[in-house]
């Protein structure tokens, strides 16, 4: 299966984030090549698996829930959206706000999942919520954006996503679910 660790984004975060897409689109009513999330796959994506058997799944969750039952939630906090990688821009991300709490957050996703034989991640840290895609033959006429968007959410649980590609997009359904342990 095609999966991912990440944390969900309720829903009033998932409103101002669809109201800086209303904004944008009223910008760039017909802007080729870009391709919007769909609010309910909104999501922090804290680390990304590939293809694994169902089995490395049941295992890495388990895993989890043990190294994190005590954690505690993770405050996160939207404070922009911009587009990135700088010179050839292709994601439409919110940005967050450093926090030294989802910093230790994905200091322990990784080493559990490197721990089990995956390999390390190579890309530098950017947490951040993936609003849209341009098509990287589009990437000469990026839309500017003027949205200021701000939320804020505590998250107290990781989720395993499975994820479906499919031709309308991609579908995540919940694998397994890691409390954070703690109260916020």
């Amino acid at each position: 299966m095609r999966a991912f660790l990440g944390l969900d984004v309720p829903e009033s975060a998932r409103r101002v984030l669809s109201g800086m897409r209303a904004g944008l689109k009223q910008d760039n009513p017909s802007h080729p090549g870009l391709r919007w999330t769909r609010p309910e796959n909104l999501h922090l994506t804290v680390r990304f698996l590939g293809d694994i058997d169902e089995s490395v799944g049941d295992m890495l969750t388990s895993r989890l829930r043990g190294s994190l039952r005590s954690f505690g939630p993770v405050f996160v906090q939207i404070d922009g959206v911009s587009w990135f990688p700088p010179r050839r821009p292709v994601v439409l991300a919110a940005g967050l706000a450093p926090s030294r709490r989802l910093d230790q957050l994905f200091e322990i996703v990784e080493n559990e999942v490197v721990s089990m034989g995956v390999a390390a991640e190579s890309r530098s840290l950017r947490p951040h919520i993936t609003v849209a895609r341009l098509s990287r033959r589009e990437t000469r006429h990026v839309p500017e954006v003027h949205e200021q968007v701000s939320a804020e959410f505590w998250c107290q649980e990781l989720i395993l996503f499975q994820s479906r590609l499919l031709p309308a997009g991609a579908q995540y359904a919940h694998f397994g679910e890691i409390s954070l342990g703690g109260s916020q």
